[in-house]
């Protein structure tokens, strides 16, 4: 399954929330800036200059809990550190708080982005990976899309959840396609669209650029491989809630790293605040309980099953 390619089976409708997967889902609301939850890892563009984030440097890493960045790129492309003062019309809401940095991708005329970061073991010794009831967040925003993409060369931006060493398949992805109106979802329970975010937050050309926050909680772990996951996307400042999705679940694998990614969107992509929580241990209890109390109500819904 590459990078970018979608399933055009039976599209899957954003499913509604029943009342105890709503739960799982408002525990995790914002979850990235509460004071009830650990940070286990962290790092914003504040932390880095100019000369540390250019080209295809990748030895400057900055922040806790992350191993080294790798980038690879095609044709034009690159990336660069932005600010409110010399982006006119920038995306202000992602600007962290230790300063005015944003981290900035391009891909254009062909080109593209793929920027990847694998988390660290809890002994930071190496390579870790989520786990359940940890929560990762980034926010994002962008200049636009170019809306002349096409289902083999497609014009796009967005971020995967992945196996590490994996640049062509991915276990979740949220996605923004040029042309498109709402931002997809693919994992492994098929597709869904996050109708409810509005797409001038994430980026157009003449949109409001006010950007969003995305924060995925991992739940248990499901038969064959993959986790149960809540999903919870908030403006920027997380003082609204846009969307909230519970009850899916990631393709199999173990989630290691994270990846940004531009493909040919013909303008800039920003992200910023990239963070793995631990809530507080009530918050895990709800996270869990959606999970598992979803699984049972599939169960006597027709073997439907989780298989949590």
């Amino acid at each position: 399954m590459g990078m970018f390619q979608k399933n055009h089976g039976k599209n899957l409708k954003v499913l509604q929330l029943l009342a105890l997967p709503a739960l799982a889902a408002l525990a995790v609301i914002g979850m990235s800036q509460s004071s009830q939850a650990a940070l286990v890892a962290s790092d914003n563009a504040g932390n880095y200059t100019s000369s540390e984030w250019t080209g295809s440097n990748t030895a400057y890493d900055q922040g806790t809990g992350f191993q080294s960045w790798s980038i690879s790129q095609s044709g034009t492309s690159g990336l660069f550190l932005a600010s409110p003062s010399n982006n006119a019309g920038g995306p202000n809401s992602i600007v962290p708080p230790s300063g005015s940095n944003i981290w900035g991708v391009y891909a254009n005329n062909g080109g593209s982005i793929q920027i990847d970061r694998s988390f660290t073991n809890a002994a930071n010794t190496g390579v870790g990976k989520l786990d359940t009831g940890q929560t990762f967040s980034i926010a994002l925003s962008s200049d636009g899309v170019d809306n002349s993409g096409s289902i083999n060369n497609p014009y796009s931006i967005g971020f995967n959840l992945q196996s590490t060493g994996e640049t062509s398949n991915y276990l979740f992805q949220m996605i923004f396609d040029g042309g498109g109106s709402d931002m997809q979802i693919y994992d492994g329970s098929g597709s869904y669209t996050l109708s409810s975010v509005p797409f001038s937050d994430l980026g157009t050309f003449s949109g409001d650029k006010g950007g969003i926050v995305a924060n995925i909680t991992i739940g248990s772990a499901v038969a064959g491989g993959g986790y149960n996951y809540s999903l919870a996307v908030t403006n920027a400042t997380g003082t609204a809630t846009y969307q909230t999705v519970s009850g899916r679940q990631t393709a199999a694998g173990a989630i290691n790293q994270f990846q940004v990614f531009d493909s040919n969107a013909g303008s800039n992509l920003y992200f910023n605040n990239i963070a793995v929580a631990v809530p507080a241990p009530a918050t895990v209890g709800l996270v869990l309980a959606g999970g598992i109390a979803l699984a049972g109500m599939r169960m006597k819904r027709g073997h439907r099953n989780i298989q949590a």
